[in-house]
């Protein structure tokens, strides 16, 4: 979605294409918190677990922004367009690696 966002000149496309891309993004949440309860010691610190995840997973949000800062401010005299066809394809290089990553090593096995 990241890649197709940045080309689209309809505001209606753009916006679908949030919406969309947020409402999937929604359904990696669901995953992530039940790995909370599953990697904790004791049923008691899943609430830490999430926590500590939470807050390294949180600092993607500091990185994005001193990412979008470079980008800028190397550009300035590039075009609006261009430097956030460069930033949204930073970020979905970026998912398109971890998946990869969580492909070929990740693993899951049924609880019964």
């Amino acid at each position: 979605m990241f890649l197709f966002l940045c080309h689209f000149q309809s505001t209606t496309l753009i916006v679908l294409f949030i919406i969309l891309a947020s409402g999937i993004g929604g359904f990696c949440y669901l995953g992530f918190h039940i790995n909370s309860i599953d990697l904790a010691p004791l049923p008691e610190m899943a609430g830490l677990m999430f926590c500590i995840s939470n807050t390294i997973g949180t600092f993607s949000g500091v990185v994005v922004s001193i990412v979008n800062d470079t980008v800028f401010s190397n550009n300035p005299n590039a075009d609006a367009n261009d430097n956030w066809i460069t930033t949204w394809n930073i970020a979905a290089y970026i998912q398109i690696f971890v998946g990869i990553i969580f492909i070929l090593f990740a693993s899951g096995e049924k609880i019964v």
